[in-house]
C-alpha cells in the first residue's frame, strides 16, 4: 500500500554522469505541481563528482532530491532494485541520470491524465533522441527526421503506429517507450521475479510486468523529456558488438518473459525470438566466438541443435561452409570440459558429420 505523503516518486540512476546530472536535476525542481513528489538519486559511488552535484540540490532542495548512497559500486541492476525497495507513492517515474525532462509541467500532466482515467496503467509521452554524430547508435536507421532535422521516440520510429492505448502486444520487441517518459500507476502486488537481478533490460521487464496481461498504456503525442542515445548502456562501439554483448541477455529476458506470461503472449515472443537467435547463431559462426556459444547452449540446446541442422542443410553444397563449421566444433569440443556441454555438442555435431560425407 502507498503512503501519502508524495503522490509521485522518481527514481534516478546515476554513475559518472557528472556532465549530464545537473540538467537532470534541473528537470526535477523545475515542475509546477499541485501535489508533493520526491526523486530518489541512487549515486552508485560515481568517481568523478557527480556526488558533489547531487549533494548542493539535496541540501538546497531537501523536499524533493534526496541522495541515496552506497559503501560499494552495486551496478545498475541492484541499485536499480534498492531504489524500487525504497519507493511508497502511488505513481512512479524513471529518469536516468544522463537523460532529462523539458517540460516543467510534465508530472502534473500525467497525473491529471491517470487521475481521470483510473483504467490506464500508466502513460508515457515522446522524448526527442540526442545523439553525436561521431558516436555509433544501433538505432540510427530506424527513426526518421523530422522537417527540422529532429527524431522522437517512438512518433519518429519506422513502423510505429499512433494510437492512444498500448497493450503488451504491442511492446513485445519494439521499443517504443523511453524510460524518463512514462508515469506508471505502480503495482506494489506485483512480486519481481528473481531473475530481474540478472536482466540488463530491466526497463523493459518493468513496462510489461508493471502493465499485466489486460493493461493499457495511454500515449501523449508530444515531446516532454529528452533521451540520450549513444550514452552509458546503449553505447556500442559497432553492430557486431551490439550483438555480443546484449543479444544473448536479449533473449534471455524474452524466454523469462514467456515463462511467466504462460500461456499468454507466447506466439508472439516466439516470432521475435526466432531471427535473434539465427542473429546471434550466425554471429557466433562468423568470429568463432566459443565462450559465446557456450552460453547459448548452456541456456538453449534444443535451439542450438535445431540451427545447427538448418544451417548445414542451407548450405549443404558449401564445402567451405561446412568443413569450417566441423572444425569449429572440433574445436569446441576441446576447449569445453564439462560433460553436460559435450553431450550436447556431440548432438549438434553428428548431423554436421552425416553432411559432410554427403558432399564429400
Amino acid at each position: 500500500m502507498s503512503s501519502n505523503k508524495y503522490k509521485v516518486q522518481v527514481i534516478c540512476l546515476t554513475y559518472n554522469h557528472k556532465d549530464y546530472i545537473e540538467q537532470a536535476l534541473q528537470g526535477f525542481i523545475m515542475q509546477e505541481v499541485n501535489f508533493s513528489y520526491q526523486v530518489l538519486v541512487g549515486d552508485d559511488c560515481s568517481t568523478d563528482g557527480s556526488t558533489d552535484i547531487i549533494k548542493k540540490y539535496a541540501q538546497k532542495y531537501p523536499d524533493i532530491i534526496k541522495l541515496i548512497s552506497h559503501n560499494k559500486n552495486l551496478g545498475s541492476i541492484l541499485n536499480a532494485q534498492d531504489l524500487r525497495n525504497r519507493i511508497t507513492a502511488e505513481y512512479i517515474c524513471y529518469c536516468e541520470g544522463d537523460d532529462y525532462w523539458t517540460d516543467p509541467f510534465k508530472l502534473q500532466k500525467q497525473v491529471d491524465f491517470l487521475e481521470a482515467h483510473p483504467e490506464y496503467r500508466g502513460c508515457f509521452h515522446d522524448a526527442e533522441i540526442v545523439k553525436p554524430k561521431e558516436k555509433y547508435w544501433y538505432g540510427d536507421k530506424s527513426y526518421n527526421y523530422d522537417d527540422e532535422g529532429k527524431r522522437y521516440l517512438p512518433r519518429s520510429k519506422k513502423g510505429f503506429v499512433k494510437k492512444h492505448k498500448y497493450t503488451i502486444s504491442d511492446l513485445i520487441g519494439n521499443y517504443i517507450i523511453h524510460t524518463a517518459t512514462i508515469m506508471y500507476r505502480w503495482n506494489y502486488n506485483i512480486k519481481f521475479p528473481e531473475w530481474m537481478n540478472k536482466c540488463r533490460g530491466g526497463d523493459i521487464v518493468i513496462q510489461m510486468l508493471q502493465l499485466g496481461k489486460d493493461g493499457g498504456y495511454y500515449y501523449m503525442p508530444e515531446a516532454m523529456s529528452v533521451y540520450r542515445v549513444a550514452n552509458g548502456v546503449s553505447s556500442y562501439q559497432n553492430h557486431k558488438e551490439l550483438i555480443k554483448i546484449s543479444k544473448m541477455d536479449t533473449l534471455l529476458t524474452y524466454q523469462n518473459l514467456k515463462e511467466y506470461f504462460a500461456p499468454d503472449f507466447e506466439k508472439e515472443i516466439n516470432n521475435f525470438m526466432q531471427p535473434n537467435f539465427a542473429m546471434l547463431f550466425q554471429y557466433i559462426n562468423q568470429e568463432k566466438d566459443i565462450d559465446l556459444l557456450g552460453k547459448f547452449v548452456e541456456n538453449f540446446p534444443n535451439k542450438y541443435i535445431a540451427l545447427t541442422n538448418y544451417f548445414i542443410r542451407k548450405k549443404i553444397n558449401n564445402r567451405n561452409f561446412t568443413w569450417r563449421f566441423t572444425i569449429f566444433s572440433i574445436e569446441l569440443l576441446k576447449v569445453k570440459k564439462n560433460d553436460n556441454y559435450l553431450i550436447v555438442y556431440l548432438l549438434g555435431f553428428i548431423p554436421i558429420v552425416k553432411y559432410n560425407r554427403k558432399v564429400g
